[in-house]
Order: C-alpha cells, then sequence, then structure tokens
C-alpha cells in the first residue's frame, strides 16, 4: 500500500509519521487504497488511524483518550466477500444441482456447475467453517436467553463512528470493509451477545472488579490535555524577530499564516486542530515546551529536530484522577471484553469439540 502517511513538518516525529512532502501535507487528502473498516480481531482505537494525516491522527486519538470502555474484539464472524459469494450463489441453486450457463466464451460456455466448483475451491471450506461457527454461537444464545437491548448496540455504533475523524472516512472504510450500516450493526449485536454469555460466567462482584481497577487504573485517569497553536520556522534569527512581534502586539493566528513553513496547521492559524496528550506523537523538545505553559501563555524560541517554534497553548484539560465508583461500568465492560478476547478462541473450539457436525 502506498504510504499516506503526513506530517505536521516540526511537531510529530518522524518514527510517527513516514517521510512526506509538504505539498502531501497541505492536501490532507488520502489514497485511494486508504485502510478499509478495522477487521476482524482489531479495535477501535487511536492505532486504527495509523494512515490519517498528522492532524487528523491527533484529532482522533485525543478523542479516544476520555473513552475508557473500548468495543469488543471483532473475531470469529467476518467473512469475505468472495467467500460470502459463494453462500448467495449456493442458496439459489439448491440441492439438486446447478444447470445453465453462467457465460459464454467465442461461443463456448462456461456452465454454472464449473463457477460453484471454483467459487467453492477458493472460498467455500472456510465459509462453511464461518457459518456453523455462526450457528453454534447462535444457539448458544438461544440456550442462554440471551437478550440485548437495541439501545446498546446503537450506543457502541456510535462510539465507533465517533472515532473517525469525519462521515466521508467513516464512510469510506465502511464500504471498503464490504460493511454496510446494517451488517455492522448485527456484528455489534453479536459481540454483545457472546459478551453477555461470557459475563454470566465470570465473577464481576466489586472485589473483582476494582482488583482489575488497580491493575489497569492508567487507562481510566484522563491525562492533562492542551490545545496548542505554533509558529514554526528554520532560521532562529526569524523566529526572534517573530517573537518580538508578538510580544509587541502581533495576532498569533494572523502571523502564524503568514510565516510559518507548517503546512499543516499554517492556514488554521499555526493549530494543531485538537487537544493532545503526552505521548501522543509530538517531538519531545516540543512536548516538553508546551507542558510547562498553562492556558494562554506563549513559549519563547523553541528548537527542535524540525526548526524553530514559538508555541502558544489555547486552552488546557487539567488530569483527572479515576474514580472507581463511577466508572464502574466502564471497567465491567473492559474486564469482559479482555476475557473474550483471550478466551474467545477456546470458547468456540470447544463448542466445535462438543457439536454433532455433518459436513455433507
Amino acid at each position: 500500500m502506498e504510504d499516506n502517511n503526513k506530517k505536521n513538518d516540526g511537531w510529530e516525529q518522524d518514527g510517527d509519521q513516514a517521510g512526506s512532502t509538504p505539498e502531501e501535507n497541505q492536501t490532507g487528502e488520502r489514497a485511494a487504497n486508504e485502510p478499509a473498516f478495522p477487521s476482524e480481531g482489531d479495535e477501535f482505537g487511536p492505532d486504527a488511524f495509523a494512515d490519517e494525516p498528522a492532524e487528523e491522527r491527533v484529532e482522533a486519538a485525543a478523542a479516544a483518550v476520555p473513552a475508557k470502555a473500548n468495543p469488543l474484539p471483532w473475531f470469529l464472524f467476518a467473512i469475505t466477500l468472495a467467500a460470502l459469494a459463494v453462500v448467495l450463489y449456493l442458496g439459489q441453486t439448491g440441492k439438486a444441482g446447478v444447470s445453465g450457463s453462467a457465460a459464454t466464451v467465442n461461443g463456448e460456455k462456461v456452465t454454472k456447475q464449473e463457477l460453484y466448483d471454483a467459487m467453492y475451491k477458493q472460498g467455500g471450506e472456510t465459509t462453511l467453517d464461518s457459518l456453523i461457527s455462526e450457528k453454534l454461537v447462535a444457539q448458544e444464545v438461544d440456550k442462554a436467553k440471551v437478550k440485548v437491548d437495541e439501545a446498546a448496540v446503537e450506543t457502541e455504533f456510535t462510539q465507533i463512528k465517533g472515532q473517525f475523524p469525519d462521515q466521508a472516512q467513516f464512510d469510506s472504510a465502511l464500504s471498503q470493509s464490504g460493511y454496510t450500516l446494517e451488517t455492522l450493526k448485527a456484528e455489534i449485536r453479536k459481540n454483545q451477545e457472546i459478551s453477555k454469555i461470557f459475563e454470566s460466567k465470570m465473577d464481576l462482584s466489586d472485589a473483582k472488579l476494582k482488583e482489575y481497577f488497580d491493575k489497569n487504573v492508567d487507562q481510566y485517569n484522563t491525562p492533562e490535555q492542551l490545545m496548542i497553536s505554533h509558529i514554526l520556522v528554520e532560521k532562529q534569527e526569524d523566529a526572534d524577530k517573530i517573537l518580538a512581534d508578538l510580544k509587541a502586539g502581533a495576532d498569533f493566528a494572523t502571523v502564524a499564516k503568514e510565516k510559518s513553513s507548517d503546512t499543516g496547521s499554517k492556514d488554521s492559524g499555526g493549530s494543531l486542530g485538537s487537544f493532545i496528550a503526552r505521548g501522543q506523537g509530538l517531538d519531545q523538545a516540543f512536548e516538553d515546551a508546551a507542558f510547562k505553559l498553562n492556558k494562554g501563555e506563549m513559549s519563547g524560541v523553541v528548537q527542535s529536530s524540525f526548526g524553530f517554534h514559538i508555541i502558544k497553548v489555547m486552552d488546557k484539560k487539567d488530569e483527572v484522577k479515576a474514580d472507581f465508583d463511577k466508572q464502574k461500568e466502564d471497567v465491567k465492560k473492559n474486564m469482559v471484553g479482555e476475557e473474550v478476547q483471550t478466551k474467545g478462541a477456546e470458547w468456540l473450539e470447544n463448542l466445535k469439540k462438543d457439536a454433532k457436525i455433518e459436513k455433507l
């Protein structure tokens, strides 16, 4: 896949953004082969946007910081479009065999039976195994009398959608993955059904939840976050002059638009786009200087690996320490999700071992 990462010159480290040109940075466009909707096993979070332009990646990551209850893992049920085509085709032909032609080549027929045989060889066995797995899980759901609240499905769908920078990128990822809104919500529903089965077999007493919370307390803390603007230039003498102008009353955003060399932020007055926490890809010298400032304060000239900056903190959110009683439901959801992720495959294999399965 083409490397389409874009770098906000002067603030994001090379390790987080592969090399790109200023022209690419300025357009902020994504490649036509952008990554599809996260597949089975993936979680939705900042890493899902590894190929986004820098501003959009940081925005997505920062937005995800307070979202402590990640959606459950997507395992077991992703069927490729090619394999799904086999199922649909088989559903149309029935058990009596396949008759008729699918195409002609210089007058010679390609029969539907030949088409079916080829499709089955390419994906049929995998598809059949997936359908067997789905059937087994559905039977377990019925046996356990599991009911999923549709409001909970909508809530999780909204959380997933909200972690994409905008509607267009969500729609694009949805389309490329082969999902529709309906099939995506169906997958969410399946995951929640599985979660409820696991939940019914777990010790989720307050004591166990508190133990899990204490072991993972950092993920429930909300870190200090800054809304940052900056001006980047190549030479210190230019930065010194700009700083003097700013201290004399020049408007920061206007100067950034006129003189900053960071094409990824200058058009927005130097703004990096959203609240950013420590460890989210900022150059270390830049980060250290920014987090020493209070809201409304401006730095002196700061040298980073990209050049010379003047940094201004436009807004600030203080660190919020986790409160177990207020976040108990998130803790419960994460604890169950971790159990599904680590033991889901084993659980399914045990269902297969205990079932009477005949492949005809």
